[in-house]
């Protein structure tokens, strides 16, 4: 697991490629979360670890509403 230090270079540097290549980060990371993690994001979040990280909600809740296995 990395460090919340790492998650947030880490982080930045995901939305730094994605800006280079004019994509929005968000729902690419979430299409990412969806492709190679296969269960469901359970709450509660440590969002404020979280948004030190640079990891907005609107990059994680979502997630965690889904069912896994479908496609949403």
């Amino acid at each position: 697991m990395f460090t919340v230090c790492s998650q947030g270079l880490v982080h930045i540097r995901f939305n730094f490629l994605c800006g280079r290549h004019e994509l929005d980060p968000a729902p690419l990371f979430r299409d990412l979360v969806r492709k190679h993690f296969h269960a469901k994001l359970k709450p509660p979040f440590n969002e404020e670890k979280r948004a030190e990280a640079g990891l907005p909600p609107d990059f994680y809740w979502p997630l965690a509403e889904e069912t896994p296995g479908r496609d949403n």
